[in-house]
């Protein structure tokens, strides 16, 4: 084994992470060991670990995927559903520490930051510029030496990934150069949180100038959406959530109007602002059924409702309004290319991401991080790893 650290390890069946040893394996060709500085916290990782303590998945891990589709998401999902120990984490910022004897792209000392995606390059998603689609998503099979071992068992990447823990062993596709001139704890929500929103707004839906939106759901995803929505140049940004304090956030991120459906028909309320019309595009970020369907019921005639955890059950309208429900997957997100132009936006002061961060903490503190995000007393929490993992537990 090339290297140690130490990580924070879901076993299947237990509640919440335990700090382990890890041991590393030697990069192969085109693979990259990072020292990992930040990670981001998402529902994702939340909503997979309830899932397989559950009868019923939440999120994107309680959709289903064609095998003949998409072979290598089928792959990686079957394994994560099937492993007994995880290193949980899919939104990582660090330092590169070593790569393997084919990488050509990033050297020792590169700042980089990981999305829960790789890509062959060759495939036809590859080819026709959709790499976040790729059938392959390079990795190592089950049958396969693992990256990962913790006292001699075979240790799962979440997402290919694993970013709970002081080092990574990853595929050089799923890292991007940064800048020296961005801390890591924002950098790190750029893999995840900021390209699933940002993207769904600008890649997936392409909100036009002077357009009306509706976002259901306040929280890291939606508040990303809003900023792509507002990036955009919207003229009407909605925000439907039931907490008063994600919704007063959600104003300091682009929403210009805001909605509490805890007490109130998000639908009927949206329609109000729109003088009946409903929004020209809505987007779902929420994992909640019903909200999945207020947002395709508030949308206008021809209006495009992007969703990015939950469909809608009910589409019978669609012939007659024209209507128009598209998915979204790391918000259509080209890695190597959206999340450059993403920190460059950031630069500029177009795209928040300091203010973001409402929270960093040792990686001890995860299930305080948790806890407050489902209070949604915070948009996006980090665990710090740059500290020393073992003394800040």
């Amino acid at each position: 084994m090339s290297a140690t650290a130490k990580g924070l390890l879901f076993r299947a069946g237990t509640e919440g992470l335990a700090l382990a040893d890890l041991d590393l394996d030697d990069p192969r060709p085109r693979e990259v060991i990072v020292r990992v500085h930040a990670a981001g916290i998402c529902h994702s990782d939340v909503h997979f670990m309830e899932g397989r303590n559950a009868a019923q998945a939440r999120g994107l891990y309680g959709l289903s995927l064609d095998h003949r589709m998409q072979p290598g998401m089928c792959e990686r999902r079957q394994e994560e559903a099937e492993a007994s120990l995880l290193v949980m984490g899919h939104e990582p910022a660090g330092i590169v520490e070593a790569v393997g004897s084919a990488v050509t792209r990033l050297r020792p000392g590169d700042r980089v930051i990981g999305a829960g995606t790789s890509a062959c390059g060759a495939c036809l998603q590859c080819v026709r510029g959709w790499p976040h689609l790729c059938l392959e998503l390079p990795r190592r099979h089950p049958g396969e030496v693992p990256r990962l071992r913790s006292g001699g068992e075979r240790v799962t990447q979440f997402a290919n990934l694993g970013a709970f823990a002081e080092r990574m062993l990853v595929h050089e596709t799923s890292l991007v150069r940064i800048g020296e001139d961005v801390p890591f704890a924002s950098a790190a929500i750029l893999g995840c949180s900021i390209a699933t929103g940002v993207g769904a707004a600008l890649n997936t839906a392409r909100v036009a100038p002077g357009a009306s939106v509706a976002v259901f759901g306040a929280g890291g995803i939606g508040l990303s959406v809003v900023q792509g929505a507002r990036i955009a140049g919207a003229s009407m940004i909605i925000v439907v959530d039931v907490t008063d304090a994600k919704l007063d956030r959600a104003l300091k991120f682009g929403a210009t109007h805001t909605v509490n459906s805890a007490g109130t028909d998000p639908v009927a309320a949206v329609k109000d602002l729109t003088l009946g019309a409903g929004v020209e595009y809505s987007f779902d970020t929420t994992a909640v059924p019903a909200a999945a369907q207020a947002s395709f019921d508030c949308l206008a005639l021809r209006g495009v409702l992007t969703c990015l955890a939950t469909p809608p059950a009910d589409l019978r309208s669609i012939v007659g309004t024209e209507r128009v429900v598209r998915g979204s997957t790391l918000g259509s997100t080209r890695i190597q290319d959206d999340l450059p132009r993403y920190l460059e936006l950031y630069r500029q002061g177009r795209l928040l991401l300091d203010e973001m961060i409402s929270l960093e903490l040792p990686p001890g503190g995860f299930t305080q991080a948790v806890s407050e995000l489902a209070a949604g007393h915070v948009a996006r929490a980090v665990l710090r790893f740059d500290a020393g993992t073992a003394s800040a537990i």
